[in-house]
């Protein structure tokens, strides 16, 4: 008994698992479009000045999604060689999306604040709170607030 009647005897169909391997390998794809093409802040990542990501990062961020935790890197060559004309490209261990013409473009500001974020314990924060505009200017006479 070969392995084909052998499943088959039991219910298990193999044109169903070639449909659904096709099934995933193009909403893999488009997932893959999306981090790298439109979105890859969302999943933290930050292309370069070519719009290559690192695969490590990319494993990382697509096993932080829910459904998406089993991709490894060999899933993801998998959709460059099954689609014929695949949307992302590696070159040695980077891959980016071929169209990266719907990223963002990083905005930055002509000044940065000079205090961002400022520690405070937990019983000092409503004093801190109503006093914080003369914090401010304290370190920054010519802050707006």
């Amino acid at each position: 008994m070969n392995a084909d009647s052998f499943l088959s005897s039991i219910g298990f169909e193999r044109r169903v698992i070639i449909m659904k391997h096709g099934h995933t390998v193009d909403k893999l794809s488009k997932m893959l479009v999306y981090i790298l093409g439109r979105q890859p802040d969302e999943f933290g990542l930050l292309p370069d000045e070519h719009g290559y990501v690192k695969i490590k990062d990319l494993m990382k961020a697509l096993g932080e999604e829910p459904g998406w935790r089993h991709v490894r890197a060999c899933h993801v060559h998998e959709v460059i060689y099954t689609i014929g004309s695949p949307a992302v490209e590696i070159k040695d261990n980077q891959i980016r999306a071929l169209d990266r013409s719907r990223l963002f473009a990083p905005e930055v500001p002509a000044v940065f604040p000079k205090l961002l974020y400022y520690p405070v314990r937990r019983r000092a924060h409503p004093v801190v709170r109503e006093k914080r505009h003369a914090i401010v200017n304290l370190r920054d006479p010519d802050h707006p607030d």
